[in-house]
């Protein structure tokens, strides 16, 4: 059909009306990319369905389709053999579960022959998909539940008690009197997802370390690896005795041994 006249007639402003009336953005897409039918039948056809359609919303028997995700593309990177995050998984079980729900819907009517025959071809054997994803996801598709797997539950059992060894170690260092003097707080905080004592920009120099992270303009630096042998407490010990300064920084939390002083 000829654009100028479709431009007359404001099918473009139809279509956006319509695309506003969408529950997903993939309805949105459809919507905004119909042209009027040429053919008598394909006009026939699609009154049909509209009034199926009408008709079930006023009944109050339509199908709930806002949980209706566009997952082509997790598709085609699953079909690849490549994997998908917990988000992806997540839309894909969504809109399993939504489509074969929304056929049961339209099927239970017995009164939208037209739009049955359309939701007929929603695979309901896709259920053995969605289960277990959802079975493993996270509601909001944020993570992995623990229970994912046994390996994985087993992992971040190691994983909280690792980090809670670490920050009581890191408690301990922060009330011990010798390394007192050089902290800016006197509690364990927690920087870039990692539990870290806060040293004053004057320990510089004094406590030695692996690694340190500047503080706001240079005046406080953090530690974040558990010191072993090296202790910070045991070098500032050492230093009080001896008078001896020398170059490292600050002790970090990461469970392996302080290395030597950093240059």
């Amino acid at each position: 059909m000829d654009p100028r006249a479709l431009e007359l007639l404001e099918l473009p402003e139809i279509l956006d009306r319509l695309a506003a009336a969408a529950a997903s953005d993939a309805g949105k897409q459809r919507c905004l990319a119909l042209e009027p039918a040429a053919r008598p039948d394909e006009v026939d056809r699609r009154q049909g369905l509209t009034h199926e359609a009408i008709g079930l919303i006023e009944q109050s028997a339509e199908p709930e389709l806002a949980d209706v995700r566009d997952v082509r593309h997790a598709a085609e990177v699953a079909a690849r053999g490549s994997a998908l995050d917990p988000a992806a998984l997540r839309s894909v079980a969504l809109a399993i579960d939504t489509a074969i729900a929304a056929r049961a819907t339209i099927e239970a009517t017995g009164a939208a022959p037209g739009l049955a025959e359309l939701a007929g071809l929603v695979d309901t054997t896709l259920s053995h998909v969605s289960e277990p994803i959802t079975r493993a996801v996270e509601h909001d598709g944020s993570d992995l539940r623990d229970d994912a797997s046994p390996a994985l539950r087993r992992l971040r059992r190691e994983l909280r008690e690792g980090r809670g060894r670490i920050t009581e170690r890191l408690r301990s260092l922060a009330r011990d009197p010798a390394l007192r003097e050089h902290l800016s707080e006197d509690f364990v905080t927690e920087r870039a997802g990692r539990p870290v004592l806060a040293l004053r920009a004057s320990a510089r120099g004094t406590v030695p370390a692996s690694s340190t992270t500047a503080r706001a303009r240079g005046r406080r630096c953090s530690s974040s690896r558990s010191p072993s042998s090296r202790t910070p407490t045991a070098c500032a010990r050492r230093r009080a005795a001896s008078g001896k300064r020398s170059r490292g920084s600050c002790a970090t939390s990461h469970g392996g041994s302080a290395s030597g002083p950093t240059r």
